[in-house]
């Protein structure tokens, strides 16, 4: 989806949609340098996603690992 930066207010810059009926504000930090004008493309990294939800959901598997059980020799 693409977003135009409509205006700068403070230290915030107005995002409208191609649907100028959706509109959010951004901190400018976030945004490295944009300016009004500026066109913007937010999409899904469906790779990246994935990765980071094998990387958590191995990390939260360690984290209930039962160590308190000893097998016997």
């Amino acid at each position: 989806m693409l977003w135009t930066v409509d205006r700068i207010e403070d230290a915030y810059a107005v995002l409208i949609s191609e649907n100028p009926q959706l509109t959010f504000s951004v901190p400018l930090m976030a945004l490295c340098g944009v300016r009004e004008g500026d066109v913007l493309e937010i999409s899904v990294d469906a790779l990246e996603t994935e990765r980071r939800k094998t990387k958590n959901r191995d990390l939260l598997r360690s984290l209930f690992v039962d160590t308190s059980v000893t097998k016997n020799p």
